[in-house]
């Protein structure tokens, strides 16, 4: 298996060939599901790596496909915005309103092109308001939370099939193309394979035994096709997490009983991941303290992490972050811009390619930082303090939607990760945005009958007489068969 930094390598007519399994993989969801209004919006947000490939092989702008996805999900999801049905909605539409006003004043200080101003907005931050708005009814909805339930669970896992494809047809893995869903670049991949296990997770209502392990292991396979390290680190964790501290109580016996499987994942993620070993082999060595220093020096661009503060210009996703505290590197020297950014264009459009600082000689942005930044700062650069706080609040309002604080905590776990050290591919994605605001509602759902089903156990326990005919479990009903 060879590791492919560049799709230069991969020859044109193969990468046709694997968007010719993508397109009918698009087919067989449509026609097993059926295409309606709901249905076909999904699909063609988790078959933007389709439309995206397309776009450049015809000269089309992508901006074409993300207006398009956008007043469709106006046209279909706007009039739920006034339909009130939990306590979150007002919570969401005022943060989101005064996000939008501060991203409206933005670009009404900066001269900037009204295109790729609106597609940035429509399409990276509206999207995830009007996919709540749309899927918020499944908590009184019994048949479309059903639905939405299988619909999502056989995309989430055609996308491990295209993982599959992809190593096998294109030769190896690479960081770009990640299923069907992104095509120039792999970011998405940190985000779906822990968003996928959660998914799976919860649609087992926690009861993970035989085949669902392989299930659930192959959702991982999504990263490791995708040369991806933070999964590596964070999935089993967060496997862990789920089976022992959202299930229940954390036991001794429980910790012992899932450390082989999460220390297995993690070895096997080492090794497969050319930048995690020695040899850079997608089979390579397991040295724990190459990984350690390998991950200190890509996070934050220091050899130890006591070096932190008596760095000057820090580089990396992680240094970046001390821009925060320190505008003027970020070339935020007056009260306007401190307050509102820079604007977004040249960074929407790419003018000087990616948001990246040059150094102590300041890059094209005027960035006085080495190498890439992470989503906060890149915020904060284009919108400002105040987009970057309205936004936050946003999130933070989105998670206020899971009732169960132990399955709420792991979220945010991930999404502090996740934000902080890389592109937020969590809420900014609009195929992980859907599947993302899905786990929050249904985790509502799912974790109380999780609940449920344990407290039926222990009375059996307690009372053998009692038996599934009459007792707790005759009255548990599966949201999914």
């Amino acid at each position: 298996m060879q590791y492919h930094s560049s799709l230069s390598f991969i020859p044109d007519s193969t990468i046709a060939l694997y968007y010719i399994f993508v397109a009918l993989g698009a087919l067989y969801i449509l026609v097993r599901f059926g295409i309606g209004k709901t249905t076909l919006l999904i699909v063609l947000i988790f078959w933007e790596g389709l439309f995206d490939y397309y776009s450049e092989m015809l000269g089309f702008s992508p901006n074409i496909y993300k207006i398009v996805i956008t007043f469709y999900a106006v046209i279909l999801f706007g009039p739920n915005i006034y339909n009130k049905k939990n306590r979150n909605d007002l919570v969401i539409n005022v943060t989101f309103i005064f996000f939008s006003l501060s991203y409206l004043f933005t670009h009404l200080f900066n001269s900037e092109s009204l295109i790729t101003i609106f597609s940035q907005y429509s399409y990276k931050y509206s999207i995830p308001f009007l996919i709540y708005h749309g899927i918020k009814d499944i908590c009184y909805n019994t048949d479309k939370r059903v639905f939405l339930t299988r619909f999502l669970y056989h995309i989430l896992f055609i996308q491990v099939a295209f993982s599959v494809i992809k190593m096998l047809l294109l030769g190896g893995v690479m960081e770009f193309i990640v299923g069907s869903v992104q095509y120039r670049g792999g970011g998405v991949a940190v985000a779906f394979p822990v968003i996928g296990i959660c998914f799976f997770w919860l649609y087992k209502n926690g009861n993970i035994t035989g085949t669902s392990w392989i299930k659930l292991l192959s959702i991982f396979f999504i990263a490791i096709a995708s040369v991806k390290r933070t999964p590596i680190f964070v999935a089993p964790v967060i496997i862990g997490l789920l089976l022992i501290y959202v299930k229940g109580q954390v036991k001794l016996v429980k910790v012992l009983r899932y450390m082989p499987l999460v220390f297995l994942m993690f070895y096997i993620g080492v090794r497969t991941n050319v930048t995690l070993n020695p040899e850079w082999s997608t089979w390579g060595s397991f040295d724990l303290d190459y990984v350690k220093n390998y991950a200190i020096k890509k996070t934050f661009g220091v050899d130890n992490l006591t070096d932190l503060n008596s760095v000057e210009a820090n580089v990396a996703r992680g240094g970046s972050l001390f821009l925060i505290l320190t505008p003027d590197r970020l070339n935020m020297n007056d009260f306007k811009t401190l307050l509102f950014g820079h604007g977004i264009g040249e960074v929407g459009s790419m003018k000087y390619g990616r948001l990246i600082g040059g150094g102590t000689t300041h890059g094209n942005y005027g960035i006085d930082h080495l190498g890439d930044v992470s989503e906060p700062v890149k915020l904060l650069y284009t919108l400002g303090y105040l987009g970057l706080i309205f936004y936050i609040f946003f999130a933070h309002a989105i998670f206020r939607i899971i009732n169960n604080n132990r399955f709420k905590f792991v979220l945010i776990s991930f999404f502090v990760i996740e934000y902080f050290l890389y592109y937020n591919t969590t809420l900014t994605n609009n195929a992980m945005s859907i599947l993302f605001i899905f786990i929050c509602l249904y985790s509502n759902m799912a974790i109380p009958k999780l609940a449920s089903r344990q407290a039926s156990k222990y009375a059996l326990n307690q009372n053998p007489s009692m038996n599934t005919q009459g007792g707790f479990l005759s009255r548990r009903n599966n949201l999914v068969s």
